[in-house]
């Protein structure tokens, strides 16, 4: 399963975007996992473990971007991911973070 691709869409609905603040949390948390980790907004995709890459793909709110992880802890490392773009959307809109991580 190793070189199998998992996807997950995630719509960005905090109203500043993905902005300076949760793109780089993003790129770190990526970097912890040994597998590759492609973010994709329409027909452009970036280096997810790449702020300099995330930041040039400006996401508004209401945007759907594509995480793609391909590697051996490809799911636990979508999950962290997804999981870290919805704790980040419930911040910035003013709802209480209630994750245990």
């Amino acid at each position: 399963m190793h070189g199998d691709t998992l996807r997950q869409v995630v719509r960005i609905s905090s109203p500043s975007g993905l902005h300076l603040r949760p793109l780089t949390a993003f790129a770190q948390r990526a970097q912890q996992f040994q597998a590759r980790i492609a973010v994709t907004k329409e027909d452009r995709s970036v280096d997810g473990k790449s702020p300099f890459e995330m930041f040039l793909m400006v996401s508004p709110p209401g945007v759907e971007l594509t995480i793609e992880a391909t590697g051996p802890d490809a799911q636990a490392a979508l999950d962290a991911l997804t999981a870290l773009l919805q704790e980040m959307t419930a911040e910035d809109n003013g709802q209480p973070n209630d994750s245990s991580k």
